[in-house]
């Protein structure tokens, strides 16, 4: 599996808001300049997200497997350190769950192996 190695401030950047993918010890503000896109022609391409960005955003919502995903997490019941609204497909993930909230199937030392090469 690869990893993304590349700039992590310009993805929330081009989204902006806070993704938090950079460490928290520092506000996003501090890192990043939300007031503009990245790139060169940043400052001048305007706020405003085109259509096509918009329907690009949209896409994995509108998608069957997504909608399957859900209904199956409906049924299934969700845990309580991550709340969701399945009618408008948005989550919101309030706390780090701790080891006895995770499936006892679940073998940390493989995935530690794995990700230690």
């Amino acid at each position: 599996m690869a990893r993304y190695l590349g700039p992590k401030a310009k993805l929330s950047r081009r989204e902006g808001t806070d993704l938090f993918l950079k460490s928290a010890r520092r506000p996003i503000s501090d890192k990043a300049k939300f007031d503009s896109k990245p790139g060169q022609h940043g400052r001048t391409s305007g706020t405003r997200t085109s259509d096509f960005g918009l329907q690009l955003r949209e896409k994995a919502k509108n998608q069957l497997r997504v909608t399957d995903a859900v209904k199956l997490a409906e049924g299934q019941g969700m845990p309580n350190w991550v709340q969701v609204d399945a009618s408008k497909l948005e989550g919101v993930f309030k706390k780090a769950p701790d080891r006895d909230e995770f499936g006892a199937d679940i073998k940390e030392a493989l995935i530690v192996e794995l990700y230690s090469r």
